[in-house]
């Protein structure tokens, strides 16, 4: 007789594109009480290549797109949140998990958008957010992009401005969540055993080894990159739009004028009891 979904607890790791999400997937799947997705073939094990049943990020831009769609923030009132929609991602996803082990770990950056959605989905789930400076991750997203022939136009203040959109839409909802971990990919990468321990601590877990190498201060080669581009009249406009966007950075805790400001926010790095009002 095959398990039902609830017979399992849900982690859904999510964050955007470059901010960390892969690093901290392979983290938390190596506890021997969580079961992740790995070797799948499907870009960086992501679960919404494993499934034919929710549109894909791609179906709204890709990466530094998809938050400016309307159709990408999905909530519990969705069409698509019912029973049907859960069973028929359970059984999709089931052939890739290890069923034995009591927590189930599946991550996708647009699940960022979607975090209600899931939670109507699958009740008995945890949300795993992290969230990395905007300037890095626009840099990387835009690098990444531009070496495919695909940043067709976007600026990288463009995507500095998509990060704000999705993180903003997430903070609207987080009041929403049950069971909601915030980390910043900064704390997590100069501390990694202490950040996966309060992490295994939300999810009521023991402590486990991370085992993963991370690398220290990989914000610092964009810092270098963004200073270039400031420099640089033929560059500078892909970054500049940007300055205006401060007072909405900072409320994250972050700086465009000063990287090496983290500053702790109330909401993030704890649970749902102090996400915003």
């Amino acid at each position: 007789m095959q398990q039902p979904p609830d017979s399992h607890a849900f982690i859904f790791v999510t964050g955007l594109h470059r901010s960390g999400t892969s690093l901290l997937q392979r983290c938390l799947r190596r506890h021997p009480q969580i079961s992740g997705f790995h070797d799948t073939g499907a870009s960086e094990d992501e679960g919404q290549h494993l499934q034919t049943v929710l549109p894909r990020g791609g179906a709204y831009g890709g990466p530094g797109r998809f938050g400016r769609h309307p159709g990408a923030h999905m909530t519990e009132s969705h069409f698509l949140a019912t029973p049907q929609t859960t069973a028929a991602l359970f059984a999709q996803w089931r052939p890739y998990w290890d069923l034995t082990r009591p927590f189930l770990l599946e991550k996708t950056p647009i699940t960022l958008l979607r975090t209600r959605f899931f939670q109507s989905l699958f009740p008995n789930c945890h949300f795993v957010v992290i969230i990395r400076h905007p300037a890095p991750v626009a840099l990387a997203t835009y690098n990444a992009l531009a070496s495919f022939g695909a940043a067709d136009g976007l600026t990288v203040a463009d995507l500095i401005e998509h990060w704000l959109i999705c993180h903003e839409i997430f903070r609207r909802d987080a009041p929403r969540l049950r069971r909601l971990f915030v980390l910043k990919y900064e704390d997590f990468v100069a501390a990694p055993q202490a950040v996966a321990d309060a992490t295994y601590a939300f999810l009521g877990l023991p402590s486990h080894p991370v085992g993963v190498a991370i690398e220290l201060d990989i914000n610092g080669r964009y810092r270098v990159q963004w200073q270039a581009m400031r420099r640089d009249p033929a560059r500078q406009a892909l970054v500049e739009g940007a300055i205006h966007l401060e007072p909405r950075i900072r409320l994250f805790g972050y700086s465009l004028n000063d990287w090496s400001a983290c500053v702790p926010v109330p909401w993030l790095g704890a649970d749902s009891e102090n996400a915003p009002p």
